[in-house]
């Protein structure tokens, strides 16, 4: 058996991620991490969740200009670490899946991710925690 071995390749800070105890929904150390990271190319944003149930957001195209409101930089619908995120170019002109430990699938409108990334529909009733989604054949799995 093959075992593979994972080293940390760099270590940033950003005010967005919070290591106060008081944060709501910090692990047991009161650190929030990163736990999956989304890079979506036909936007040119990357999406990172952390074990908070947030969803941080970046623009990567530096010729762009700044987008509206703070609002849509930190997503916030989720109650449990994230897990796992798709895109789908094929529905409603895009759309991002997420999800988490809170047992929910959320989908966000990712159309037009400069005048706000809403969550437009969330999928309740999973028997634990959503570690992985895949898209094909009109499907959702």
């Amino acid at each position: 058996m093959t075992s593979i071995e994972f080293r940390p390749a760099g270590a940033f800070a950003s005010p967005l991620f919070s290591t106060q105890r008081s944060s709501r929904r910090a692990g047991a150390s009161g650190a929030v991490a990163s736990s999956v990271v989304l890079f979506v190319p036909e936007r040119s944003y990357l999406f990172v969740g952390l074990t908070d149930g947030k969803i941080l957001c970046w623009e990567t195209d530096r010729s762009a200009t700044a987008p509206r409101g703070k609002e849509n930089r930190v997503l916030d619908e989720h109650r449990g670490d994230i897990r796992c995120m798709i895109f789908v170019k094929e529905l409603c002109r895009g759309v991002m899946f997420s999800g988490a430990a809170d047992r929910c699938i959320k989908m966000w409108d990712l159309s037009d991710p400069r005048s706000g990334i809403p969550c437009v529909h969330s999928l309740h009733g999973h028997g634990g925690t959503v570690l992985s989604l895949e898209y094909g054949s009109d499907r959702l799995l």
